[in-house]
């Protein structure tokens, strides 16, 4: 869909700048905070009161609505669906390491194809 690498890069505007070593740390000091957040803090203390199949969800949830932004319903939807997605992903790696800064790699990946993606394919 034009329309969703449309809407990411006006939810990441760093897209249009081109990939160089500032955009790079950029990326992978968002995704380690994001996983020591989600993963290392949230998912963590919910794993405390709840079994890992309605923690990881759970942090997920919240980790894609921290993601909600403007623009057509659908398209929003299908962002937060593969930010869910991406998360449950994130989720069960940290569920299976206990080790942030492994989700965190993946979640640098992740975002990293999605980067390449949307800058060489629309």
């Amino acid at each position: 869909f034009p329309e969703m690498a449309a809407h990411l890069k006006a939810r990441a505007p760093v897209l249009e700048s081109g990939l160089d070593v500032q955009l790079l740390i950029t990326f992978l000091v968002a995704a380690l905070g994001e996983e020591i957040a989600f993963r290392g803090v949230l998912q963590e203390r919910l794993g405390w009161y709840l079994r890992p199949y309605f923690a990881i969800p759970l942090a997920s949830l919240l980790f894609a609505l921290m993601h909600l932004s403007e623009g057509d319903a659908l398209i929003v939807g299908l962002d937060l669906t593969s930010v869910f997605v991406d998360s449950l992903v994130f989720g069960i790696i940290y569920h299976q390491t206990k080790n942030v800064w492994v989700s965190g790699l993946a979640h640098l990946a992740a975002n990293l194809v999605a980067y390449f993606y949307i800058v060489n394919w629309f």
